[in-house]
């Protein structure tokens, strides 16, 4: 079972839905990874001006939303290389890999490299 806190999928270790101290956990842990993802992209592409706060979770990577273009995506391949342990095969998963942090947090959380 799961239960969804805040647009965050939580999975328990039992048939029910977790504590609230799991869900507690399970939410801090999640928050810190978005804001590690954030720092990370902001470290790699050399963006500078900006806090993990100016990157919203749902804001489009490239064109109108970040603004990041082809050669940043290659730099977000290598961030989630060196990283999180995660190679991107496809060109054509990396589109939709890479759109956002939302995006991006769901595909680190199934294939991070153990």
């Amino acid at each position: 079972q799961a239960a969804d806190i805040a647009g965050i999928q939580l999975e328990s270790t039992c048939s029910t839905y977790p504590t609230e101290s799991e869900a507690l956990r399970q939410l801090s842990n999640a928050l810190a990874g978005e804001k590690k993802l954030k720092n990370h992209i902001i470290k790699y592409l050399n963006l500078l001006e900006m806090t993990p706060d100016d990157i919203k979770d749902d804001q489009p990577l490239f064109g109108d939303g970040l603004g990041l273009d082809s050669i940043d995506s290659i730099e977000l391949i290598v961030l989630l290389e060196r990283e999180y342990g995660i190679k991107i095969q496809d060109p054509k998963d990396g589109r939709k890999i890479l759109a956002d942090i939302n995006s991006m947090l769901d595909y680190i959380q199934e294939h991070r490299a153990k």
